[in-house]
């Protein structure tokens, strides 16, 4: 549940909300710097609803860098450290802890690039290796198979 008050404004002024979050705890960029970096990565209508509304329900992963999170938190973090903040924490692996410049995804989860890459069951080929890709609906593919959509293409 977001906090009283904060529901409204992630639907009217979410880019507001956003900045005013993340002013509270980074005091080493300037109002305007924020605005422009979230209006950077939030660009849309409907990104920053969803970002506002997720920093007003959990503000402690601008501190943290915890996920379950969405990919634009994770993107913002990364780009407000870009930017020279210093009380924002970059996003953490959710197995090892480790800070990261990039992300990979697992879920709402973010994981390093050894992390986020570990051996499971392909659904092709049903052998247990390094995901090398995620099909539409998420399932893992090994290196060595190829998409159903690669084999069109080679006819």
């Amino acid at each position: 549940m977001t906090a009283p008050g904060h529901s409204e404004r992630a639907v009217t002024d979410p880019v507001g909300l956003i900045v005013d979050l993340i002013g509270a705890v980074e005091h080493a960029l300037e109002p305007d710097r924020i605005r422009a970096v979230v209006i950077s990565v939030a660009g849309g209508r409907s990104k920053p609803r969803r970002l506002a509304a997720h920093l007003a329900e959990h503000p402690s992963v601008l501190t943290d860098g915890r996920s379950p999170a969405p990919r634009a938190v994770g993107d913002l973090l990364i780009t407000l450290r870009e930017a020279g903040a210093q009380t924002v924490s970059p996003p953490c692996c959710a197995e090892c802890g480790r800070q990261m410049r990039t992300l990979q995804r697992r879920g709402q989860d973010w994981y390093c690039w050894n992390r986020g890459l570990l051996p499971e069951p392909c659904t092709s080929c049903g052998n247990t290796r390094r995901v090398a890709s995620r099909d539409r609906a998420g399932r893992p593919r090994c290196g060595k198979c190829r998409t159903p959509m690669d084999a069109t293409r080679s006819r």
